[in-house]
């Protein structure tokens, strides 16, 4: 049964028909192109739910508005002139140039808290203000909420912004809020206080007298010297204590395990002995040092050192080291804050002081006039996010799920041929009748059907020979196919073609064709009738369904009757067309393989994953099944329809109706 047509091309198939080669490594941007259209329809239902989930929130969202008044900042100097002040000398040398990073300079000091504070004291801004923050403070549990002017001075923190105008000597001062009255009240009540009481608040600070700040630096650091040289008295006692609880602590280690006169307990004790006495010492030395005699005559008096025992000495130096590192640390941090301070105050005596003046004030926003939020942002990101996650859980998906659902995937993933592709039904009720009829105007299903019958070689029945037409799973339309198939290649040559049902698991062949099961099969294996009281005649088709001892037969399908029924069949008909149970589920379709001519293997572009494919006709072939092809069911409708092929049958068919029906003039 030979054919000299080639299987299906590329060009043939669907749009997505992109070659899947790989080459040199490199990704290839055309496979992933083709799995995320396979997958549209997933990639616009996540883009469509991202798209609503957007409208939702701009629906849902409370607008904020933004009132803006601008300040410019120019040289606190009599002798400033009203010309352009940024980046000039204004006096021979009086005046520092005014450079960019005073006016940033300037902008940051602005957020101080002590400015805030000023603007939260407003007796207007507060009355605006206190219905909101009331509201809030009532939904925080109780003791946490703040007072008034705490609260306003955090909501100037969220909601004010203060940014220099890049190349200008201008500042900005931004106020966000839902009401536009409330945003215009803030930023002009900001810009006033800053304007009346800021500058004067910073020129106070600067005008601190560096001297005195000086003086206070260096008797720290003194003091912090001095303490220094105390605490080195100490290092060596703070260590020997150390070592002598240590050596304790063995002491009593050993104490449980050896008796008092046993060698290892009398050299720990020695050692013991010995750290004691050396950490007497160190104390008489201490006590007479100058650095530190002071101290130790007000603590001790006119004590003996015998009078002193050695527990009191390690509790006295302990103490004394403990109060010495604390003063330290102290010292330390009293000098860092020192001069830190000292820094700030030359920087700002070395400054020029700015002067802060109204260049506009705050213009009531529209109610068309929301920064937030931003509709056209919000759309624009809502498409890139839908369209990036769809193609996300698309590939995700492929790679997961992986089916064989264009030509394009069959000859990436297997080397047999595909000879045939067929439609989506139009309904799950969809008959084989229904799959060839002619009557009713194009049917695209009766043209795959009959491109297919013609690619095996077969333009009315053909030589004969036993064609056994399967699949890898269930459910996966096999059935369909062949008594469509058969129903093809039986029009004008009646009695030319059996089909016989060899699912004796679960038979489907005469609920297809809508006959009647009570001989079939199973009743010629069993011995209870022959072929010809099997054999049903429907549309000039012969029929073998599976019979009624379908269930009792089934393990008849391995023995030698199988093989003389197939036998027969192929010498009594042109051509016999054989349904049999899924490959992988069913062992027996693989025996029946191997009896049969040819075999087509069928995938469902919507269920049938790549890897049981594979596997099936792995397991086929293994079993001296001779492979012909493959058909590819269930392709979706809406890609065949932009076919150049569909369009040219519906246009000739419909001239040809036009032609044999004769059009009656009103």
């Amino acid at each position: 049964m030979s054919s000299n047509l080639s299987p299906l091309s590329p060009s043939e198939s669907l749009p997505d028909s992109a070659s899947d080669s790989n080459r040199d490594g490199e990704i290839d941007l055309s496979a992933l192109w083709r799995v995320i259209w396979k997958h549209r329809a997933l990639v616009a239902g996540i883009s469509g739910a991202t798209m609503a989930a957007a409208l939702v929130f701009l629906k849902v969202a409370t607008p904020q508005y933004q009132a803006i008044a601008t300040l410019e900042a120019r040289p606190f100097s009599p002798e400033a002139k009203d010309d352009d002040l940024f980046g000039k000398v204004i006096t021979d040398g009086s005046v520092n140039v005014l450079t960019e990073e005073d006016i940033t300079t300037t902008a940051a000091k602005l957020l101080r808290h002590e400015f805030l504070s000023k603007v939260a004291a407003d007796k207007n801004l507060q009355k605006a203000l206190q219905p909101e923050l009331a509201k809030e403070a009532r939904r925080l549990p109780p003791g946490k909420a703040l007072p008034l002017e705490a609260a306003i001075i955090e909501f100037l923190k969220q909601s004010v912004s203060v940014e220099p105008v890049k190349k200008t000597r201008l500042i900005d001062i931004a106020a966000l809020h839902p009401d536009p009255a409330v945003a215009t009240l803030t930023a002009d009540t900001f810009v006033n206080v800053v304007i009346t009481d800021g500058i004067s608040s910073r020129a106070a600070f600067a005008g601190k007298k560096i001297e005195d700040l000086e003086g206070d630096f260096r008797e720290v650091n003194n003091r912090m010297v001095e303490s220094q040289r105390r605490i080195a008295l100490y290092t060596r006692p703070e260590e020997l204590r150390a070592a002598l609880t240590t050596s304790r602590n063995e002491v009593k280690t050993l104490a449980g395990r050896y008796k008092d006169k046993h060698p290892k307990m009398i050299e720990a004790t020695e050692v013991v002995t010995r750290q004691e006495e050396a950490l007497s010492q160190e104390f008489e030395k201490i006590r007479y040092n100058p650095i530190d005699s002071a101290y130790w005559q007000e603590a001790l008096g006119g004590t003996k050192p015998e009078e002193i025992s050695r527990s009191q000495i390690e509790n006295l130096l302990a103490g004394r080291y403990l109060f010495l590192s604390s003063e330290l640390e102290g010292m330390r941090s009293l000098h860092t804050s020192l001069s830190v301070r000292l820094n700030e105050v030359r920087i700002a005596n070395n400054s020029p002081e700015l002067d802060l003046r109204l260049f506009q004030g705050a213009v009531l926003p529209r109610l068309d006039e929301a920064v937030f939020p931003n509709k056209p942002l919000v759309i624009a990101a809502a498409i890139i996010f839908g369209l990036f996650f769809g193609a996300i859980a698309a590939l995700l998906l492929a790679l997961v799920r992986p089916r064989l659902e264009s030509i394009a995937d069959w000859q990436a993933v297997t080397s047999i041929p595909l000879l045939g592709m067929i439609n989506e039904f139009p309904s799950p009720e969809t008959t084989p009748y229904e799959m060839v009829e002619s009557s009713k105007g194009f049917n695209p299903l009766m043209e795959q059907i009959r491109n297919l019958r013609i690619r095996l070689g077969c333009p009315h029945a053909g030589t004969s020979g036993a064609l056994l037409i399967t699949s890898a799973l269930p459910q996966e339309g096999k059935t369909s196919v062949a008594s469509a198939l058969a129903l093809s290649m039986v029009r004008g040559n009646q009695g030319s073609v059996v089909l016989v049902d060899l699912d004796l698991q679960r038979p489907s062949v005469h609920r297809d064709l809508r006959l009647a099961n009570d001989l079939g099969v199973s009743d010629i294996l069993l011995g209870k009738c022959s072929i010809e009281d099997a054999l049903i005649e429907t549309d000039g088709l012969l029929v073998l369904t599976a019979g009624s001892s379908a269930f009792q037969a089934h393990e008849r399908l391995s023995s030698q009757g199988l093989a003389s029924l197939i036998y027969e069949l192929k010498n009594r008909f042109p051509k016999v067309i054989i349904d049999s149970a899924p490959v992988l589920p069913a062992a027996d379709t693989l025996l029946i393989g191997a009896l049969c001519d040819e075999v087509l293997l069928l995938a469902n572009t919507r269920s049938t994953p790549t890897h049981a494919f594979l596997q099936a006709e792995k397991d086929l072939t293994a079993a001296g099944a001779k492979l012909r092809g493959g058909i590819l069911n269930q392709l979706p409708t809406r890609n065949h329809k932009a076919s150049p092929q569909y369009k040219y049958l519906v246009k000739a068919y419909d001239q040809l109706s036009r032609r044999l029906i004769p059009h009656t003039p009103r």
